[in-house]
């Protein structure tokens, strides 16, 4: 695949330039897909379907934790140990 042309935006300007105006950005597909179909997944699921490392997945949970689009919940809540 290589690099992209000089000049010629990445796929993933593009698509974020699109999402954008619904407050989403590129990035954050995978992990609204995931969990679409599954009611919690850890950050480390998470990352591994994402395939990035889990300090950049940390960072973008918590980012669309912030922003509502998604609710963090402690693996204590989630397996019942708590």
């Amino acid at each position: 695949m290589g690099e992209p042309r000089a000049g010629r935006p990445s796929v993933s300007r593009v698509n974020d330039r699109r999402l954008r105006p619904l407050g989403l950005t590129f990035a954050q597909m995978p992990v609204l897909a995931a969990l679409s179909k599954a009611d919690a997944l850890s950050q480390k699921e998470l990352a591994g379907l994402a395939r990035i490392e889990q300090p950049s997945m940390a960072q973008l949970l918590a980012r669309m934790d912030r922003d509502g689009l998604i609710r963090r919940t402690p693996p204590s809540m989630i397996d019942g140990s708590a």
